[in-house]
């Protein structure tokens, strides 16, 4: 499937239908939505914004049939031999392809085709191999994007990270953020003694202004005119982090040196 995709110069990874179901298996909720106790169709529980499907399709819609194929009420279709999830169909097509969807909205069938297009944002949900991992380091700071990799290994507690991260792409996030910015370390220095129960928190706003990307959070931590403090809202804290402006880069200094730390920030991927 790689080398298909890549024919024409570029990679546009996997597409999706963009909408997430639930199966319709009891007898009693398939009458109240008109359909004969048969065995086929799911129901449409959210359309992800952006994505192939959104305008197409809504929530509330059942789907019976993709391409042809009958969706039967646990989200499976049969393909020659073989039954697999639904999502099989469009995972075996490309960026520009179609899929035919037969649904039923309000008692009334339609038929629709979809052409499919990958969601950046699925990128949250990669496991990503021999990339640099993007950062800050500021005033002992540490901050990271969130994304399955670091997810996986921080083991975050926060519920609101965990929401986040489950959210990301489902709920459309995606299109207020463009990373969710963590702050996944705090390193020892005199301006960061008090400021050990940080670690784990997402990034609300930084000196005020919502932050909605790495580079964002960046270009607030090192604005033209340097406050006095820099204060960090963090989702879920009881309080700020608050870090003396003009005392941030000698603590850099000292931790670069401690730590052997040669570039203080990797904005890019």
């Amino acid at each position: 499937r790689f080398l298909k995709d890549i024919e024409d110069g570029k990679y546009d990874q996997y597409v999706d239908l963009g909408f997430t179901e639930f199966p319709l298996h009891n007898p009693a909720m398939r009458e109240a939505l008109g359909l004969p106790d048969d065995g086929i169709g799911v129901l449409v529980t959210r359309v992800i914004a952006a994505s192939a499907s959104d305008g197409l399709l809504r929530p509330g819609d059942v789907v019976t049939e993709l391409d042809g194929h009958k969706v039967d009420s646990a989200g499976m279709v049969k393909i020659g031999a073989e039954t697999v999830n639904l999502n099989e169909i469009s995972e075996r097509k490309f960026a520009g392809d179609k899929v035919t969807v037969r649904f039923l909205r309000e008692g009334a069938w339609n038929d629709v085709e979809i052409f499919l297009k990958p969601v950046p944002a699925s990128r949250m949900y990669s496991v990503e191999y021999e990339k640099k991992p993007r950062y800050i380091v500021f005033g002992g700071l540490v901050f990271q994007p969130l994304d399955t990799n670091l997810f996986a290994s921080a083991k975050f507690d926060d519920v609101t990270v965990r929401r986040l991260y489950t959210d990301y792409m489902p709920k459309g996030l995606f299109q207020k953020y463009r990373d969710v910015v963590i702050l996944t370390r705090i390193e020892s220095d005199p301006i960061t003694s008090q400021l050990g129960d940080f670690t784990g928190f997402a990034v609300d706003k930084i000196n005020g202004v919502e932050v909605t990307d790495l580079k964002h959070a960046y270009d607030l931590l090192h604005p033209e005119k340097t406050p006095e403090f820099h204060v960090i809202e963090l989702f879920g804290a009881n309080r700020p982090v608050v870090i003396p402006a003009t005392k941030a880069a000698e603590a850099e200094a000292r931790i670069a040196k401690a730590y052997g730390i040669t570039k203080m920030e990797n904005l890019t991927d």
